[in-house]
């Protein structure tokens, strides 16, 4: 089982306690930061062994990380938090 795979078990079950029942708000409840170090450590497996493409996605959430958007402990992620 794979990282994205496990994160739409959970979100087919609802999610985390706040989170949004999707991927993004699975993202947003354990933490951009988390995510983005998970997705680097994918990056070193050669492409041709995964299904995903992990260095667009490690682009994606870098940026969101230059913006501050680091997910619930911020207040701001993918979805804005109180």
């Amino acid at each position: 089982m794979n990282f994205c795979s496990i994160i739409l078990q959970f979100c087919r079950c609802g999610g985390l306690f706040n989170a949004k029942g999707n991927p993004d708000g699975f993202l947003d409840t354990v933490g951009l930061t988390t995510a983005h170090n998970i997705v680097k450590q994918y990056c070193k497996i050669p492409s041709f062994l995964t299904p995903y493409h992990f260095r667009d996605i490690e682009a994606m959430l870098q940026q969101y990380l230059d913006a501050g958007k680091l997910g619930m402990s911020s207040g701001e992620g993918f979805y804005t938090y109180k």
